[in-house]
């Protein structure tokens, strides 16, 4: 595999730039998108992860759900990665796995994916009981969804959620990518498949009370997360070329600590097997907890940074933090909030420029 360059990553979603801006030369087609990543290279900033949408409209390969948004009718990913290539840049596929994102409704702006409506006996239940997350309901806004009182995000408990992932990874894997950052979003929760195997395990009877912190239950629940990741890893292996795999883990919002216990109990097993390459987490806390409590090696965690309001001394701060850590990358989010503040990507330059002297293994 190619070896990671540098210590920084820019987070890049090109469809948000014509959704703030408008589509100009600037944030639309093939002469936009070169004219951001050149931005990009322009800092010191040498990998960017790219993100793909929740469905892959941005080119519809496989003909599947026409998406929610009109991205053009060019394949903006490998133009991409060909255009970052030939510069000497790395292009990673960034794959939140989510279907839906924000829910449905906003006059029409936000539905959720064809695959989820399709396949609604999919839907997660984080809560026991198998109830579905509170915001998740709270977030169908579109009277007529027929996910109402549901939640809107599919889980890894049912092989057809696994391998519609995979689909969507093997698309991007074909397009030469030297690395796949995908999102887990807290997807293994009390869903039937999961509950029954459990009880069935341990002789229970169906509808026994399961304690969420035993770690029978923790340890059941994080082999759903360690099968799929082994079917992930064969996809990213098996590509054109070999890349690299991060999984990005969260507590429950971005900027709050608590790594659910299925995932702690996985993320070693999937460092120490090679399953996965590296973790990512949002907040200095969880990289202490990787680091110092469960012995993950410092650079095989990363560090996802949203980096507004891009007060200087604030980044500059956590940046030599992080560092000091030993993380193997900071990963800059995102590339539009760079783009909205004036004189944005010379303060990105300018930090490059005083710590991007050592690279990751």
């Amino acid at each position: 595999m190619t070896p990671i360059d540098g210590r920084f990553v820019m987070h890049f979603s090109f469809s948000d730039f014509p959704q703030v801006w408008g589509r100009t030369p600037r944030t639309w087609g093939p002469e936009g998108l070169r004219s951001l990543l050149d931005s990009v290279a322009a800092t010191g900033i040498r990998v960017i992860n790219f993100r793909i949408t929740r469905n892959l409209s941005f080119s519809n390969p496989l003909g599947w759900d026409p998406g929610h948004v009109d991205y053009a009718n060019w394949e903006v990913l490998e133009a991409g990665v060909e255009y970052a290539h030939s510069h000497g840049m790395q292009i990673w596929g960034w794959y939140d796995q989510t279907d839906s994102h924000g829910g449905c409704g906003y006059g029409g702006k936000r539905k959720h994916t064809a695959f989820i409506l399709n396949h609604p006996h999919t839907i997660r239940c984080p809560l026991p009981g198998c109830k579905p997350n509170p915001i998740e309901v709270s977030e169908h806004l579109d009277p007529n969804c027929p996910l109402r009182g549901k939640g809107s995000q599919g889980s890894l408990a049912f092989r057809e959620v696994q391998d519609f992932r995979l689909k969507v990874i093997g698309e991007v894997v074909k397009r030469m990518v030297d690395g796949m950052y995908i999102v887990e979003y807290g997807t293994i929760g009390y869903e039937e498949p999961v509950t029954r195997g459990f009880r069935e395990s341990l002789g229970m009877p169906p509808t026994a009370e399961i304690d969420p912190s035993d770690p029978r239950w923790i340890s059941h629940q994080s082999g759903f997360l360690v099968s799929y990741l082994r079917r992930v890893r064969g996809v990213t292996a098996g590509g054109p070329i070999a890349c690299r795999l991060t999984v990005e883990f969260r507590g429950p919002t971005k900027q709050t600590s608590g790594l659910r216990p299925w995932a702690l109990e996985a993320i070693p097993e999937l460092l120490e097997k090679n399953i996965i390459d590296g973790a990512a987490v949002w907040v200095a806390p969880d990289v202490y907890k990787l680091r110092d409590r469960l012995g993950i090696p410092a650079r095989q965690i990363h560090r996802r940074y949203e980096i507004p309001p891009m007060d200087p001394a604030t980044m500059e701060l956590t940046i030599r933090e992080m560092l000091d850590a030993g993380v193997g990358t900071v990963d800059l989010d995102e590339a539009t909030n760079v783009e909205m503040k004036p004189g944005g990507w010379a303060l990105i330059k300018s930090l490059m420029e005083k710590y991007s002297d050592q690279k990751t293994d």
